[in-house]
């Protein structure tokens, strides 16, 4: 099951085995953000939805 992400664009073909016996689902995944092919699209590219760079703690300025 790959994830919700609108940016994620999956492709199925389908292939004929050896001989002509069997058949197969190639698929293949890509991202319209990055225009890059995606590994493991159960995780996405890891551009669309990076997560927020923040800290917990004081604050350093002086009030």
């Amino acid at each position: 099951m790959a994830n919700a992400c609108p940016n994620l664009v999956l492709e199925a073909k389908a292939k004929l085995g050896v001989l002509g016996f069997g058949r197969g689902v190639a698929v293949s995944s890509s991202c319209l953000h990055t225009a890059k092919p995606v590994e493991v699209p159960e995780i996405g590219c890891g551009h669309c939805h990076e997560f927020l760079d923040f800290s917990v703690g004081n604050d350093p300025s002086p009030s």
